[in-house]
C-alpha cells in the first residue's frame, strides 16, 4: 500500500514458471486519493547474475575477494493499461478499485533468457519479475509505484 494514495494487491499461482508459457498476475487496484487516474501498467523480468572468480597473483588476504561482478539485465518487458470492465468497488473501503488478471509471455529461448543456476557463493543467475504503475495525481504531476 501507498498510504492516503494507492492500495494494490499483485499475485501468481506459482513462483516456478516454465520457458515460452505465460506468466498470469492477478492485480487488484484501489485509487485512496480522490481523481488519481491509473496510467500505463508495465511488467518486466529482470535477470541479476553474480560471478566470484578465484583471487589472481596480486590478492592479499586482507583486501577481500577482488574478482566479483554483478549485474542486472532486463530481459523481457511489456505494458498495459487497465483494461474496460474490469471496475468493481472496494468492499472493505467502499471506493472503486479495478481488479484483472495480466498475462506476461516468458523468453522462448536460453539465448534470451538463462536459466537460474545457484553454484555455491562462485555463479548465481537469478530472475525478478518487477511492476511498475503509473500514476496521474490530481495536482496534475506524475509518479509511479515500483514494486
Amino acid at each position: 500500500m501507498w498510504p492516503d494514495k494507492l492500495k494494490y494487491s499483485f499475485s501468481t499461482s506459482s513462483k516456478a514458471v516454465i520457458y515460452g508459457t505465460s506468466l498470469i498476475t492477478n492485480i487488484e487496484l484501489t485509487p485512496l486519493l480522490d481523481k488519481l487516474k491509473i496510467g500505463r501498467i508495465k511488467i518486466s523480468l529482470k535477470e541479476i547474475k553474480k560471478v566470484k572468480t578465484l583471487p589472481g597473483p596480486e590478492f592479499h588476504p586482507t583486501a577481500g575477494w577482488v574478482g566479483m561482478w554483478k549485474t542486472e539485465t532486463s530481459v523481457a518487458s511489456t505494458q498495459m493499461e487497465i483494461p474496460e470492465g474490469s471496475e468493481d468497488t472496494d468492499p472493505e473501503l467502499q471506493l472503486p478499485n479495478y481488479k484483472f488478471k495480466a498475462r506476461f509471455d516468458l523468453p522462448k529461448s536460453l539465448k534470451q533468457c538463462r536459466q537460474s543456476v545457484e553454484h555455491g557463493e562462485w555463479i548465481q543467475i537469478k530472475h525478478m519479475i518487477l511492476y511498475e504503475i503509473l500514476l496521474h495525481n490530481p495536482d496534475g504531476h506524475m509518479s509511479e509505484v515500483s514494486l
